[in-house]
């Protein structure tokens, strides 16, 4: 009897936790985890006691007041361009190198893989980080960075019958549950476009809108549907090899669209985090090497 008295009491604070990290931060976010996060980078930046650039060369207020920042067209190089797609095309044709992700089908079978060894098999990969970027992000975070995943992965179409309320990759609108100040990279290996089932996201404020207006949970939304995917609010990440995209993926609201049929999605991303440290020299191999602190693949 206690101990029924005592979950029910649990799940009433849990629920009373997440509704008011909600209204404080605009993002699913129990308030107690916010808390959290906020002291966690308080430290950081205390310890570090570093004097970030001036002048960084990117706009700090878009991504911190939208949640997102695409880089300028062109800003990697072609042949970096280049040579990271043809790691990437290499290494998705040795299934020994790679590793399911997501829920299987009843067949066993998976829509989603994720390079084993990032470091080794898509070692330009490394370069995506810039010094310029890297200057930038220490800018925006006030502190040391640390980057603690890469994730080289190819999402699959997901065949008509399997399609359903089974969520196999991370296909419907949700937030990450980790630190608010997360953010990820996202590089396109590829040309991408709607049929390639692109990275969906928006922006902190319409995602702050959607919690306060039907959103209950990433099963449950349909009073926000038509706000979350609506076109000329949401954002798709759609274009040429070598587009890039910051993301803060704990405040913005973002799924994975589903490739059409006859399409794949390949993509690298970097998950950055604050730090009270300076970056390792042989970051890539340790993050290429440690398990997602988020919540899923996109």
């Amino acid at each position: 009897m206690l101990r029924r008295i005592l979950r029910g009491l649990n799940r009433r604070v849990a629920r009373l936790d997440r509704l008011v990290g909600r209204r404080l931060t605009g993002a699913d976010c129990p308030a107690t985890r916010a808390a959290r996060s906020q002291l966690h980078i308080t430290r950081l930046r205390y310890r570090a006691n570093i004097k970030p650039t001036s002048n960084p060369a990117f706009s700090l207020s878009f991504l911190e007041n939208q949640g997102f920042l695409n880089l300028p067209d062109g800003y990697y190089k072609p042949d970096l361009v280049t040579e990271i797609g043809e790691q990437v095309s290499r290494v998705m044709q040795n299934k020994s190198l790679l590793r399911p992700s997501g829920k299987p089908n009843a067949d066993g079978d998976y829509f989603s893989w994720i390079v084993r060894s990032a470091h080794a098999s898509v070692p330009a990969a490394e370069r995506l980080l810039t010094p310029e970027l890297k200057d930038y992000l220490e800018a925006h975070f006030r502190t040391h960075i640390h980057i603690p995943m890469v994730r080289v992965y190819r999402n699959l179409p997901v065949p008509a019958e399997h399609q359903g309320v089974k969520e196999y990759y991370a296909s419907r609108w949700h937030w990450d549950q980790r630190y608010l100040s997360m953010l990820k990279l996202f590089f396109l290996v590829h040309e991408t476009t709607v049929e390639h089932g692109p990275f969906h996201y928006h922006s902190v404020p319409t995602s702050s809108y959607v919690l306060q207006n039907g959103y209950h949970d990433r099963q449950n939304y349909d009073a926000a549907e038509s706000v979350l995917e609506d076109p000329a609010r949401m954002g798709q990440f759609i274009g040429e090899p070598g587009k890039a995209l910051l993301c803060n993926t704990a405040r913005c609201a973002h799924k994975a669209g589903k490739p059409a049929p006859g399409h794949t999605r390949d993509m690298v991303l970097l998950q950055i985090l604050p730090s009270d440290k300076p970056l390792a020299r042989n970051w890539m191999e340790l993050a290429s090497r440690t398990k997602s602190l988020g919540d899923d693949y996109k």
